[in-house]
């Protein structure tokens, strides 16, 4: 069937002109800028190669529907969905016409590149237009601003790889080889019943690493079984925390409750996610105490000073190999794994910091170096995390200095601390407001509480361990009451400062909810230590749970960017509900999980061999309790 000009030009009139409560806009009809550019000779200062593909157009009806039916459409239900609409960009990216003659045309789509004000609402329509056409050219043409450049998309964007995508792929290619020949070589040992010449000829064995990951046991001297537990759901909160985040910024349908939805009653659930991180620093601080005063604080004082370059050195070496590798990827990579009307724009736009910021990062220094430009957000935790590791020697020397001496006085004057931690940040919240005004929290000096709660927690642990009491069975039963009912209300009364608009009830909410929180992880940890944890402490100590916690620094570091290609790759509209929220969830965690595993056995099980055959005088034999240290070590 033939198709008449005069239907593509009614269609395209239809989107542009004034119908219905449409106003405040005069755009020249489509087929009246066709004339015109065929019948000006290109006088119109459009350049020569978009004169011919709008010459094209005006030739081909039939293609000029194409493009014109991928352009944004007025909808319903405009005055309660998103003021953005995507159009069809995959329809836009379909167009891809070539002559014999050498003539070419793609569809380009860009978003926002129409604004159409409907009833004081701006409205930002997305077009497809010919890729040889720019903002100045169809501004040129219309007489209006149209879009940016930049927010524009080809079918040929991230088809060739640069230098720093070529250099990131052959690093993930090289570590690929070193895991399938390790693996190889560790299976055929097995299979022969011996052992490797040398513990580094395993160190990248995906069966090796694999049976340390997957151990589990029902007793442990060293480990603190239940940290695994609150470590694994801290994790599943967190990643539902960001999914939800993250869903409020589509396009919705339903744009209200995409406003709304973090401040209602019952969302706290989602908006207390941020107590799974004061969690992490709770276990962090603890188990840095924990593992010192094994034996570590009997050396001189002399002797520990020496020491700290090394613990340093060990942390470094530990953390950053992961972080490393994700880098490469967010930095060279994430732009080849998703495509659509927003993401070459937003993926760009995200990893800019990663490229100008890139030494922060490795430094741990960014969430206050570059705070408003962080790479890779949730990275702020890990920076904080380090900065914490370096400046707990500055205490935990002189704590042991007087625990020798007095056991009692070390434990009053790390209370007196913890005090004066929790002060400390309430007052530079309440006296420097200009500092962080939204109370984004990505500072370090805000967590000190929390790191210094575990970190006292730790020291009583190690101390009292084997002199531990059982309580009273009606006693235990009471105190798990109130600690549970504490907890909740820590979640509740933390939503509630999140939806205040006054600043100090913010600051001061925030503060105290975590500190309380980090007190009744304590109860947490000793009752299950105790063995009067129950059921909670099965669930916090099961084989999956076991896993999962031995995963979770790696799942923090990757869950974020399995988000951003689901996110960033939206075609249309979302509908916003609980369900679907709970449905990302399970995709987001599982993805995360699985792709968190696989970082792990690459990237962070190899080093903590690598490092231990390092600094280890036994270089033969993988250390007999590597993987406790595997746990201790794993700072989320």
């Amino acid at each position: 069937m033939k198709i008449s000009l005069d239907y593509v030009v009614f269609y395209l009139v239809f989107l542009v002109s004034k119908v219905n409560s449409i106003t405040d806009i005069d755009v020249p009809s489509f087929q009246n800028v066709l004339e015109s550019v065929k019948s000006s000779n290109n006088d119109l200062k459009v350049n020569l190669r978009c004169y011919e593909q709008l010459v094209y157009l005006a030739d081909h009806p039939e293609d000029a529907l194409k493009m014109a039916d991928a352009w944004s459409k007025v909808h319903s239900g405009l005055l309660v969905a998103s003021s953005i609409d995507l159009g069809d960009w995959d329809e836009c990216m379909s167009i891809d016409i070539n002559q014999e003659n050498g003539f070419k045309l793609l569809g380009k789509h860009c978003v926002g590149g129409l604004i159409l004000l409907i009833n004081e609402t701006l409205l930002a329509q997305s077009i497809c237009i010919p890729n040889e056409c720019t903002a100045e050219d169809l501004i040129n043409l219309t007489s209006i601003p149209t879009f940016y450049d930049d927010k524009c998309s080809l079918n040929t964007d991230n088809t060739t790889l640069d230098k720093g995508a070529i250099i990131s792929l052959l690093i993930f290619c090289s570590i690929g080889h070193l895991i399938l020949l390790s693996t190889i070589y560790d299976v055929y040992l097995y299979l022969k019943n011996s052992k490797p010449y040398h513990s580094i000829l395993v160190a990248f064995s995906l069966y090796t690493n694999g049976k340390k990951l997957f151990k589990t046991t029902k007793h442990a001297h060293q480990q603190i079984l239940c940290f695994h537990g609150i470590k694994g759901i801290s994790m599943m909160w967190i990643i539902a925390g960001h999914g939800a985040v993250g869903l409020t910024e589509l396009p919705l349908f339903n744009v209200a409750m995409g406003k709304n939805w973090m401040y209602y009653g019952y969302s706290h659930y989602i908006t207390s996610a941020h107590l799974a991180v004061d969690s992490f620093f709770f276990i962090s601080g603890f188990l840095l105490a924990y593992s010192y005063f094994k034996g570590q604080y009997k050396k001189s004082v002399l002797g520990q000073i020496s020491s700290v370059p090394h613990m340093i050195l060990h942390r470094y070496l530990r953390l950053t190999p992961a972080l490393l590798m994700l880098f490469l990827y967010v930095a060279f990579l994430s732009r080849y794994v998703g495509e659509g009307p927003v993401f070459n724009y937003n993926l760009k736009s995200l990893n800019i910091p990663c490229h100008k910021y890139w030494w922060s990062l490795f430094l741990y220094v960014q969430n206050y170096y570059n705070r408003e430009e962080l790479c890779m957000t949730q990275l702020w935790y890990v920076s904080a995390d380090m900065q914490l590791y370096l400046i707990a020697p500055l205490i935990l020397i002189p704590i042991a200095v007087i625990y020798k001496k007095s056991p009692k006085i070390a434990f009053i004057s790390m209370l007196v601390l913890d005090a004066l931690f929790v002060a400390a940040a309430i007052y530079v919240k309440l006296q420097f407001k200009d500092y962080d005004p939204n109370l984004d929290e990505y500072d370090t000096h805000s967590r000190l509480g929390d790191y210094f709660i575990g970190f006292t927690f730790g020291i009583f642990v190690r101390h009292n361990r084997q002199n531990f009491k059982k309580l009273p069975e009606r006693l235990n039963f009471m105190i798990w009451c109130v600690v549970l009912v504490i907890m909740y209300l820590c979640v509740y009364l933390y939503h509630m400062s999140f939806r205040s608009t006054h600043y100090n009830d913010r600051a001061i909410g925030f503060c105290l909810t975590r500190t309380f929180w980090c007190i009744c992880l304590c109860w947490l940890v000793f009752s299950c230590l105790n063995g009067q944890g129950g059921i909670i402490n099965w669930i916090l100590s099961n084989g999956f749970m076991q896993v999962l916690g031995k995963l979770t620094y790696c799942l923090y570091l990757v869950h974020g960017s399995v988000m951003v290609p689901y996110y960033l790759s939206v075609r249309g509209l979302t509908y916003l509900s609980d369900y679907n929220a709970f449905y990302l969830w399970c995709g987001h965690f599982l993805t995360s999980l699985l792709v968190g595993t696989l970082w792990s056995l690459s990237f962070e099980s190899p080093m903590i061999t690598l490092e231990k055959i390092i600094f280890s005088n036994k270089t033969s034999k993988p250390a007999k309790n590597e993987e406790t240290e595997h746990h201790q070590n794993n700072i989320a």
